[in-house]
């Protein structure tokens, strides 16, 4: 099956750093785009427990669907679900500085 060999070297990377890094990273992106939205007063609606969340953020806003048309125009990707509103899903490659900048799109975008 072709798509299988395709998903090996997805595998094989996630094999190499290992699951409680990623695991780790991504609760150190996903902390930090909460922490900037908030501060940019958007309501989080993601829980704060780490054990209680995956790689996702939602951010609530009046106009999400707004919002995120405007991300993805500065293409940031992200999804937006009516009654939910925007989600951001940061992975263990994306950097720091790739979530300030999804902070700063969002408050321009306000």
């Amino acid at each position: 099956m072709p798509a299988l060999h395709s998903c090996r070297p997805g595998y094989r990377i996630i094999a190499e750093i290992g699951v409680d890094r990623i695991r780790e990273r991504s609760l150190h992106l996903t902390d930090r785009l909460i922490a900037s939205a908030e501060a940019a007063g958007f309501e989080i609606r993601t829980p704060r427990d780490h054990e209680h969340h995956g790689g996702t953020v939602s951010v609530w806003h009046p106009e999400a669907e707004r919002l995120a048309k405007g991300l993805i125009e500065r293409q940031i990707l992200c999804d937006f679900r009516p009654g939910g509103g925007v989600g951001l899903s940061p992975h263990f490659y994306n950097t720091q500085e790739e979530c300030d900048r999804v902070r700063r799109s969002c408050s321009r975008l306000r």
